[in-house]
């Protein structure tokens, strides 16, 4: 019997790799975190305005000034 549903097991999924890149540090977390959200919208796993929801615009806005995350784009 399955406790936990298909979409619930590939949110865990996704979770779990996005936290293994981001300990990693391959590549930089802003990215890392971004496609896991990416990832998390495009499965339909989360709402677009859910997400955006759950977005904590005052450490976004500390953080602007690392922009660290350029050098891969």
């Amino acid at each position: 019997m399955n406790i936990l549903g298909n979409e619930a097991l590939l949110a865990i999924g996704i979770f779990l790799l996005t936290y293994g890149f981001i300990i990693a540090e391959k590549i930089h977390r802003t990215i890392v975190a971004m496609i896991g959200g990416a990832l998390m919208i495009l499965l339909g796993i989360v709402s677009q305005n859910t997400a955006v929801k759950y977005i904590d615009f005052n450490t976004w806005i500390i953080n602007r000034h690392d922009d660290h995350c350029i050098d891969y784009i």
